[in-house]
């Protein structure tokens, strides 16, 4: 992850705010926003990646240059490409807090 503008939006918790630091701090790999009800479309890294740990798939997807999150399919955290979170009755979603610059 890179620096982002001062009006850009940061996460806090689970929910996208308004950057207080100019620029915003690299959030880390721990700090996901949870998207309920939703996807992210297409697979990071080109391929169908699974993990049955979250936090394993959280893990994973910051090493991966176009993963920008991960969704649970069934009972498998999958890497996913994004960025744009789309609506599912049946899917679960988390993305990275900080937008990438590189």
């Amino acid at each position: 992850g890179g620096a982002i503008a001062f009006d850009s939006l940061c996460c806090e918790a689970n929910a996208y705010i308004a950057c207080t630091t100019t620029p915003c701090s690299d959030y880390g790999t721990s700090n996901y926003c949870l998207q309920a009800d939703s996807y992210l479309a297409g697979y990071a890294g080109s391929k169908r990646s699974a993990f049955s740990d979250k936090q394993a798939a959280m893990d994973a997807c910051t090493g991966i240059l176009d993963c920008n999150g991960i969704t649970l399919e069934g009972n498998q955290w999958t890497l996913r490409m994004g960025p744009e979170v789309k609506k599912s009755p049946s899917e679960t979603s988390y993305t990275i807090c900080t937008y990438r610059s590189d």
